[in-house]
């Protein structure tokens, strides 16, 4: 009876569920409508699906997934009048930019909490940290940072230290400076660490702490740990450090905006976490969903395992039960999948060489792991049918994981395996050759040459290996799939930045080394998105336009297909749209708050200062400028070596800007949004102050605007209800005239006029003035003298200066 009773349930709730699924369907055909849906058309849409830059006229989204791909003309047929309407106003949709390999908690969030002396300059979302080189530049760099902090109990983390550019450290140079202050400098590569004697106290690091193989990386005379024995102190005496939510947390932050100002989309961890499970988890969570614009992939790996002390078959069960235990709708866990090490950081001149090092008699070669316990590693998640990704850095490294790999295909065959190399600085044609009859793919950190190819020329690998550090073009002529990654904050978390090194090889100094290894822009650009996808098996899902797949995209000002690959690293990201959502990139690329055909975009120009010429009634002053011979009255060009001057086209562009009274302190002025309603433009902005420098500086925010349709500008400060400013814009007139506001210059053309009448009235005011520009330019001038007559006059100014009067003064009334 009871068996009876339990079937008649099963079929009722099987009949039940089938009824639900058949209305549900019934429903969303009758009311489609009624959907999220969302057309994106009216710029280039690359979909990055085949072997060359395809294109398509428009995509439309429903709930998040791409449910057509094709001509603007069906996408409008099926779905006009039942999804909003995206116009992408000529800029270019691709998919969404993917981080294959960074490090957002255990390393991005502790570096961007903290404070950074490195030998580069880094632009975080909140600070730009410039480079600093020499010893005695670093160490004051790490004195001024202490010296900064008010609470001298808590505990100080500097990341950047290289000795390639800041000398040996030792224990005597760090107490110096550091005083009483616990500190913790964190080398470049985050694989070692220096504490002070005061951090040392406080977090009760002694002798005795680690294992006799792990003190093998550890140099305790100076407090220096690298590698195994630096795993071992963070995961244990530092922990609580490490583990600071607080600190995380406001990292976490600014991984966000990070994440948006550079199209990424999504990013994948190897090896999480590399500290405390429930600290980095906790962050994560919390970052994400605050977020709400990516998707965090990890991948469990030896960090954890080792620190630990977990065995093989714990830990595979413990891989696998972390998708249903910890997934949420922005972090997701990979199972079968599995990262390992080889040898020592590249950042660190660790890594394992077949040559050895040159001018470098500090350099060693470390094994994260040895050689005989990682290949047993190897093997166990090998037959155990994993995706092994490995980091791996020398080419001896890259040569004994080839062994490990052909030595498993012959006892244990296995298909597409997709085995991935990480990093690789390193490596020679011929074991580019192995990797690809193995079977075996790539995801590379091509800011390794930027970075290094110049100071490890002089020192570590000599100007020959240097120059051909992460050679990429072997890997692709062999057909062998290749992502781009940062490793993030071993590069820049910049997926155009690293496309850019990869399709140049232009380094630190500008040179290009070894121009023969560029690779395409079209692979450079698979490296950010399709195949950075298949790094981590998610190809299906994300990386392409395609339907059925996620309606992620990055937004760009420019085609990275249509302009020259030296210029890659500089389009601005408008944005991006995460599962159908459109999210706006501020502080790159403004557009309009409202998702339709009012739109505009304030294009945001660079490489020019305000002249002193510019007079200010107040503590900001506002400008709108339609013609050349206007923009230079104000502006002057601050052209340097290393930065871009954008140019103006005044027959399609006018200029806005503002512009702040010149003060010793430092002014920021950051645009909020550009929002076009009937055709008046509002800006919105607001103005941060800094530092005081020793000097007068002027804050300037500078953007084209198209000219079709706007009548008017209004200028807002951060205060949304508090209108600054009109400036009505007014088109060119026949025969090439634009009425201007009064400048300097036309003050001097004036002048040189009434030095000529005969009159002994007063100037009053200047009431109208247009200007033609030819081989200099004509001032058409009005003017009123303080006995109450209004004259009129034309005024040439040549190319040297020079004034003449083509219409002399001519009494209007």
């Amino acid at each position: 009876m009871k068996k009876i009773m339990l079937l008649t349930i099963i079929v009722a709730t099987l009949f039940s569920c089938n009824q639900l699924k058949k209305d549900s369907k019934e429903k969303a055909v009758a009311e489609p409508y009624k959907l999220q849906q969302t057309i994106y058309y009216g710029g280039d849409i690359i979909t990055m699906e085949g072997d060359a830059p395809e294109y398509v006229e428009a995509v439309v989204q429903r709930e998040g997934k791409i449910i057509f791909v094709g001509s603007k003309d069906e996408a409008f047929k099926q779905f006009e009048g039942k999804a909003k309407k995206h116009d992408l106003h000529g800029e270019t949709m691709m998919p969404g930019f993917i981080e294959p390999h960074a490090h957002p908690v255990s390393i991005g969030a502790f570096i961007l909490a903290n404070d950074i002396v490195a030998p580069h300059e880094w632009r975080m979302p909140h600070k730009t940290y410039p480079g600093v080189s020499g010893k005695e530049n670093y160490l004051k760099a790490v004195k001024e940072i202490i010296d900064s902090k008010k609470d001298k109990t808590k505990t100080v983390l500097i990341w950047g230290y290289h000795k390639s550019w800041h000398g040996v450290l030792t224990l005597k140079d760090l107490d110096k400076v550091t005083g009483d202050v616990p500190t913790i400098i964190w080398q470049r590569s985050t694989h070692e660490i220096y504490l002070n004697t005061a951090c040392a106290k406080k977090y009760g690091v002694k002798k005795g702490d680690l294992s006799e193989a792990d003190n093998e990386q550890a140099d305790w005379d100076n407090y220096h740990f690298w590698e195994r024995a630096y795993q071992m102190m963070k995961g244990t005496k530092l922990a609580p450090f490490f583990g600071d939510q607080e600190m995380l947390k406001r990292g976490m932050d600014r991984i966000s905006q990070l994440m948006l100002q550079n199209g990424l989309t999504a990013m994948m961890e190897p090896s999480f976490p590399n500290s405390s499970f429930e600290d980095e988890y906790a962050v994560l969570v919390d970052g994400t969903e605050k977020a709400k614009a990516y998707t965090i992939f990890l991948i469990a790996g030896f960090p954890e395992q080792f620190v630990k002390k977990i065995g093989n078959d714990a830990y595979e069960a413990h891989i696998d039960s972390l998708p249903g235990l910890y997934n949420t709708e922005y972090i997701k866990f990979l199972p079968k999948q599995y990262k390992t090490f080889a040898d020592g950081a590249i950042y660190s001149l660790a890594l394992q060489l077949l040559d050895g090092f040159i001018n470098c008699p500090t350099c060693h070669s470390e094994w994260i792991i040895p050689l005989e316990p990682a290949q047993d590693i190897f093997n166990y998640w090998w037959d155990k049918g994993y995706k092994i990704h490995i980091h791996i850095t020398g080419d001896l490294a890259y040569d004994k994981y080839l062994d490990f790999v052909e030595a498993a295909m012959k006892r244990n065959p296995r298909k597409n395996h997709r085995t991935t190399f990480h990093h690789v600085g390193l490596f020679s044609p011929e074991q580019a050759q192995r990797t690809a009859d193995l079977g075996v793919e790539i995801s590379a950190n091509p800011y390794y040459l930027w970075a290094l190819a110049d100071k490890y020329s002089e020192t570590g690998l000599g100007p020959e290996r240097a120059s051909h550090m992460v050679s990429l073009k072997e890997f692709t002529k062999r057909g062998i799939p290749v992502s781009l990654h940062s490793d993030f904050a071993m590069a820049p978390a910049e997926p155009l930045l690293l496309a850019w090194v990869a399709a140049t090889r232009i380094v630190a100094s500008g040179k290009v080394m070894c121009p023969e290894e560029r690779i395409s822009v079209y692979d450079a650009m698979k490296g950010i998105t399709i195949t950075a996808a298949r790094t981590f098996e998610m190809e299906n899902v994300i990386g392409s336009i395609k339907e059925g797949k996620e309606a992620t995209f990055t937004i760009l000002r420019e085609n990275p297909f249509k302009i020259e690959p030296e210029k890659l690293k500089d389009i601005p990201i408008v944005g991006v749209v995460y599962k159908g959502r459109f999210i706006l990139n501020k502080k790159t690329a403004l557009r309009g708050a409202k998702n339709s055909s009012t739109q505009v975009n304030c294009k945001a120009i660079n490489g020019y200062f305000a002249k002193n010429t510019v007079r200010f009634k107040n503590n900001f002053k506002h400008f709108v400028l339609t013609n050349q011979h206007d923009f230079d009255n104000y502006f002057g060009i601050a052209k340097t070596m290393k930065n871009k001057v954008d140019k103006v086209d005044f027959e399609k562009n006018f200029v806005v800007a503002v512009a702040t009274k010149p003060s010793k302190i430092s002014k920021e002025i950051e645009p909020v949004y550009c929002d076009l309603e009937n055709d008046k433009l509002t800006i919105k902005y607001k103005i941060t102050e800094g530092k005081e420098n020793s000097f007068m500086s002027t804050g300037l925010y500078l953007a084209t605007v198209p000219k079709d349709g706007i009548s008017s500008v209004i200028f807002r400060t951060r205060n949304d209800v508090e209108l600054i400013e009109v400036k009505t814009f007014k088109k060119s007139m026949p025969g090439g005239w634009s009425e201007t506001e009064v400048t300097p210059e036309v003050e001097k053309a004036l002048n040189f006029v009434l030095q000529q009448m005969n009159t002994s009235a007063k100037l009053d005011k200047i009431t109208h003035v247009k200007t033609q520009v030819v081989a200099g330019i004509n001032y058409d001038i009005d003017f009123k003298l303080d006995n109450g007559e209004v004259w009129n006059t034309i005024v040439y100014r040549d190319l040297k200066g020079n004034y003449k009067m083509t219409k002399v003064a001519t009494l209007k009334k």
